[in-house]
């Protein structure tokens, strides 16, 4: 009977819910069993403060359960609209950046996109978009990560969000921003005794108040030709970002097939010939020597290569200073060589690396006169994350000295060319694997590779009495008519076999 009349009274919505059940039927029990006009008084004033509660209860069931149903995707063509406190979209390079602080109208949509609704929030440049959002009303559902849901958000009413709408004053401070940590970066490169500038030195962004002052009569052309090669590749490496997004680089390389043992191919060759491992460079120019072989193809190079007994390949993919090109490393790659890839750029930005691996590299080159420490052991955590080997060339002992001090490292490449003179001495191998510093080497089992200036037998035997395994050679090689012959040349007998 109970049961019955809470029905009649409340709804069976108050009679499945058991707490409200159990208080109704305890006031109802009360009222039957003591009839008197005091009792029936206060039973009805509980039961009427009861249905209040009911009906509160009721509605927030009613909301949750239209809310929860179609983010389930039970009623896939319902559309409920909620209040959004924030919305903020950005571009991955933070470059732009659109506010809209008050609150809009949205729906959640199981198939319309949000530039259907949203026109006007389409970035300038291509790039991930970023949606940050607080729903008001429902903060413990799908909490602010509805973008890793299968639902779109979208306007369901007219969205005020304009461009024009973006404040001057946050893309200023974002602009000051970026200029001081780059002033940062610079001052800790000159701690670590680096003479390559990351980037031209520039004056502080308009309206820029800061603790930071900017020295007026720096020189802001470039010290030498590797410093003009880094300004550049910090341009060109920006304008390809904008075309492949990291996300999809990503993708790309969760598809892609493993890369091949370079660090284990140079062993094998040098337990094999008794001679340091050959990593034979695919070069068609060079900014001292201009144009290296005029009648350049770069797979029959590498094929050339191969069979001639080189363990590895090192492929340049600079465009204006060595006339290279990842389509170069690409061809290769797909050509059948099995030889290991080296892809022999100047890595200013870990994107890179993820670029590179996507076009088949098997290992990097990072310049640690290019790169602060901070910078090589972030880099070499990311060519361990995507399994790339990664070859760091030093030019003298402070270089040396540093990177020595960082771990994970495995491959060693002492380039014997001075960076401003471009003058080429072998002797700069023997003396940074002298005393102490070989020691180290040694101890932490680094493959020493010797880089610059090899043209002869004699020069390898050298470079190995010195303490090198392996051997970076580009010039004495691809000069020749016939690599293959000019790997024999440069050995004094034949490492095919």
């Amino acid at each position: 009977m109970y049961i019955k009349l809470s029905t009649m009274f409340y709804g069976s919505a108050c009679a499945r819910n058991s707490s409200m059940f159990l208080k109704q039927t305890m006031i109802l029990r009360f009222l039957f069993h003591c009839w008197n006009p005091t009792s029936i008084i206060l039973g009805s004033f509980l039961l009427y403060i009861l249905k209040f509660e009911i009906l509160r209860i009721n509605s927030g069931r009613a909301k949750r359960r239209r809310f929860k149903g179609h983010l389930s995707q039970r009623n896939p063509n319902s559309r409920m609209s909620c209040g959004i406190k924030t919305f903020t979209v950005s571009n991955h390079n933070c470059s732009e950046l659109w506010s809209k602080r008050a609150p809009i109208e949205a729906a959640f949509c199981s198939s319309r996109s949000l530039y259907e609704f949203c026109p006007l929030l389409r970035p300038r440049s291509s790039g991930v978009l970023t949606l940050g959002v607080s729903v008001s009303g429902y903060p413990r559902v799908h909490g602010n990560s509805l973008l890793t849901s299968r639902y779109t958000l979208a306007a369901s009413h007219e969205v005020h969000a304009m461009r024009n709408a973006t404040s001057e004053s946050v893309v200023d401070e974002l602009k000051s921003k970026e200029w001081e940590i780059g002033v940062l970066k610079d001052e800790i490169a000159a701690m670590q005794g680096m003479l390559i500038r990351r980037t031209p030195p520039t004056g502080p962004p308009p309206h820029y108040v800061g603790t930071f002052e900017f020295l007026q009569d720096e020189d802001n052309t470039p010290r030498n030709k590797l410093e003009e090669i880094v300004w550049y590749k910090y341009g060109e490496v920006n304008q390809m970002k904008e075309k492949n997004a990291l996300c999809s680089l990503k993708r790309a390389i969760d598809n892609a097939p493993p890369t091949r043992d370079f660090i284990g191919s140079l062993k094998e060759s040098y337990l094999r010939t008794g001679l340091p491992g050959l990593i034979a460079e695919v070069k068609k120019a060079s900014p001292s020597r201009g144009v290296l072989r005029e009648n350049f193809h770069p797979v029959e190079v590498a094929k050339a290569y191969e069979k001639g007994g080189a363990a590895c390949l090192s492929v340049l993919t600079d465009a204006k200073y060595f006339q290279g090109s990842f389509e170069n490393l690409e061809a290769i790659r797909n050509a059948g060589v099995k030889c290991p890839l080296l892809c022999k750029e100047f890595i200013v930005d870990a994107w890179q690396l993820y670029y590179a691996r996507t076009k088949g590299a098997d290992a990097v080159l990072l310049i640690a006169a290019v790169l602060p420490d901070i910078d090589i052991k972030y880099m070499l955590t990311i060519c361990k994350k995507i399994g790339l080997a990664a070859l760091v060339e030093v030019h003298d002992e402070n270089e040396m000295d540093r990177m020595l001090a960082i771990d994970g490292i495995e491959l060693i490449g002492i380039n014997n060319r001075n960076l401003g003179t471009f003058k080429v001495d072998i002797s700069n191998t023997k003396k940074l694997l002298e005393g102490e510093r070989g020691e180290k080497l040694r101890q932490k089992n680094i493959i020493v590779v010797g880089e610059s200036g090899l043209f002869t037998p004699a020069d390898i035997a050298y470079v190995q009495e010195a303490g090198v395994k392996a051997i970076l050679v580009g010039e004495s090689i691809v000069k020749q008519e016939d690599p293959t012959k000019g790997i024999r040349d440069l050995f004094g007998k034949d490492i095919s076999a």
